[in-house]
């Protein structure tokens, strides 16, 4: 039976996998672009890489204990705050690099119950690039 943080760990990563596939879809795409479709205006795709990192930081890592990520930037994007102007984001590499690495900080205190309830090693003694392995997920690169 696996355990509760099992199971976290393994929907994070399905999450994951899902929004990576999504950003993939709109690879082409001005990340700075806000969308509207019968009037109905859409977040550009950086604030919402912005604002699943601010997310994932504070759900997956401290409501379960574990110690976030600080970000400066984090406050643009919180539920309800309209997407900054194009020059008063922070550089497009510093969001998406922090949301690989909050999903990495997240994802490891997981790593850690798994590994103290199966008493198997964390990860084998190898970690590269986010493919650990452990038996129970896999860190993904983003």
């Amino acid at each position: 039976m696996k355990t509760e943080a099992q199971v976290l760990a393994e929907m994070l990563d399905s999450t994951r996998d899902f929004i990576k596939w999504y950003l993939s879809m709109l690879k082409d795409v001005d990340v700075y672009k806000i969308f509207e479709l019968e009037g109905k205006k859409f977040n550009p795709v950086i604030w919402e890489i912005g604002h699943l990192a601010n997310s994932e930081n504070f759900l997956g890592t401290y409501l379960t204990g574990g110690k976030g990520l600080k970000f400066d930037w984090a406050p643009l994007f919180r539920i309800g705050v309209t997407p900054p102007s194009k020059e008063n984001y922070p550089a497009y590499k510093d969001i998406w690099s922090t949301f690989k690495e909050v999903h990495k900080n997240t994802i490891k205190p997981h790593f850690i119950v798994n590994r103290r309830a199966t008493r198997r090693p964390l990860w084998d003694g190898v970690c590269d690039d986010y493919q650990c392995s452990g038996g129970y997920t896999a860190l993904h690169k983003a």
